[in-house]
């Protein structure tokens, strides 16, 4: 269960997802199992975003996209800054992963990554990156 809690009763605590939705959970729960608290010291939230490349991509050219995506949208801190990274050379394509935190996470954090990601790959168009498909070759036996 994710959310705000909005409500500390004798036996079950009352937890509001973004969505709406109310939980009631078993005050035992807290007791007996992990929870994470996104808050409770820093309200920083780290997001993070993977993208696939082509291999023909200037991977330089990529990094400073991604981060200049981030950058753009007001939410996101530039302290510590966002960060790309080239993760794994796929099956299909060069892997990165886009880091980046923002300070408010209560206001919502799939609209926020939806916007980084309409200008990642907006970026990409102008720029000539190509997010591959996914290929395989098929062989035919003749019989």
């Amino acid at each position: 269960v994710e959310g705000r809690i909005t409500e500390i009763r004798t036996r079950s605590t009352v937890i509001r997802s973004q969505a709406g939705v109310e939980s009631i959970v078993p005050n035992e729960v807290f007791i007996t199992s992990r929870v994470d608290n996104l808050s409770l010291s820093d309200s920083r939230l780290l997001q993070v975003i993977s993208v696939g490349v082509g291999y023909d991509s200037d991977v330089d050219l990529v990094s400073q996209l991604l981060q200049t995506a981030a950058l753009e949208q007001p939410r996101v801190l530039r302290d510590p800054a966002p960060t790309a990274l080239l993760n794994a050379f796929g099956t299909d394509a060069l892997e990165f992963t886009l880091h980046y935190w923002i300070a408010d996470p209560e206001n919502g954090q799939s609209v926020l990554r939806s916007s980084v990601n309409h200008r990642i790959l907006q970026l990409f168009r102008e720029h000539g990156i190509g997010i591959p498909y996914p290929q395989r070759v098929v062989h035919v036996a003749k019989m």
